[in-house]
């Protein structure tokens, strides 16, 4: 499953998702969040790829009224998800907080996610306090997960609990 809520970059998933022959993907044009309802997305302009859901009266070049929900709220329960990434402009925090239980049920998932520094504690704090590792992702895809690194990084992985990457590390 994909969400982007974005008109024009849902457009190309669509596209993208075809001309690879993921037919079994569903892209849906839904936001993720904490809560399901309606929300504001704002970009500096068509196919930017840093749309982000705002405050009501946040200025920019486009905007657009999308529909939100969990992905807890998406998922089935009786599914088990093995990979989730999130690159949503500043939003990862509400994004895993609609994801709990999800994840919860997932221990074996990877979660990359966007390492934005207003969220990133957050983010950590509530996947660790799931049982998940937090490692810093480095452009090379190497992981680190010394505090320097953390804040160098523009991406971070976690691995579920029962995810072979959390079990080789803590044997390290």
């Amino acid at each position: 499953m994909c969400l982007d809520p974005a008109p024009d970059a849902h457009s190309i998933l669509v596209k993208n998702l075809g001309l690879n022959g993921l037919h079994r993907f569903d892209a849906l044009r839904l936001g993720a969040s904490s809560v399901s309802g309606r929300a504001v997305l704002t970009a500096e302009g068509p196919y930017s790829g840093e749309a982000r859901i705002v405050a009501d009266d946040a200025v920019a070049a486009i905007r657009f009224d999308i529909e939100i929900t969990t992905v807890d709220a998406l998922i089935q329960p009786s599914w088990k998800v093995t990979f989730i990434k999130i690159d949503t402009e500043g939003h990862e925090p509400e994004v895993i907080a609609g994801a709990v239980e999800t994840l919860r049920r997932s221990p074996e998932a990877l979660v990359l996610f966007e390492n934005n520094p207003g969220g990133r504690a957050e983010c950590m704090n509530r996947l660790e306090g799931l049982g998940f590792r937090c490692f810093a992702l480095d452009e090379s895809g190497n992981v680190s997960q010394s505090a320097a690194d953390f804040k160098e990084s523009s991406n971070a992985l976690a691995a579920g609990p029962s995810h072979p990457l959390s079990q080789r590390l803590r044997a390290l």
